[in-house]
């Protein structure tokens, strides 16, 4: 009878592993960062709809940056990008100068960081939202090699 009884629940158990463990998310240690839109070299105005989707280790920072390409090598910090846990996807939006930089080709950027380079990153957010006064930066130390594309500003609406 116990024996039975030890059997029973060795099988529930291993069952409920096997359902349960194969719809848990799996850890990652990979990074797999893509920007689905806007394509690269395409046109853009002032704000940007930028999306993608984003594979990175648990603790990782994903941020959104954006700079004129005669600022090489600073950035504009745009915004922290919150990823879907389910699809993977994210969507943010990015804002591309002022009207004297039509014509200009702009990159922006997706990169990733740790808790120390998205707390600095933020830092640097918050006090620019509230000062209104955005200067490019050196970003942080990068976890995973940045996603860049480029794209021409053509207006300023």
């Amino acid at each position: 009878m116990l024996k039975k009884t030890i059997i029973s629940y060795l099988s529930l158990l291993l069952a409920a592993l096997f359902l349960f463990g194969s719809t848990a998310k799996a850890q990652t240690t990979e990074y797999d960062i893509t920007i689905t839109s806007p394509a690269d070299s395409s046109n853009a105005g002032r704000t940007v709809t930028v999306e993608g989707t984003a594979i990175v280790p648990t603790g990782t920072h994903v941020w959104a940056l954006a700079r004129r390409s005669d600022f090489k090598p600073l950035w504009y910090p745009q915004r922290h990008v919150e990823i879907n846990g389910v699809t993977n996807e994210w969507k943010t939006t990015v804002n591309l100068g002022e009207p004297r930089d039509i014509g200009w080709n702009f990159h922006i950027g997706i990169v990733t960081v740790d808790a120390t380079g998205h707390n600095t990153l933020m830092k640097y957010w918050l006090k620019a939202m509230e000062t209104g006064n955005w200067y490019p930066i050196q970003i942080p130390e990068t976890t995973s090699s940045p996603e860049i594309i480029t794209v021409t500003k053509t207006s300023d609406p």
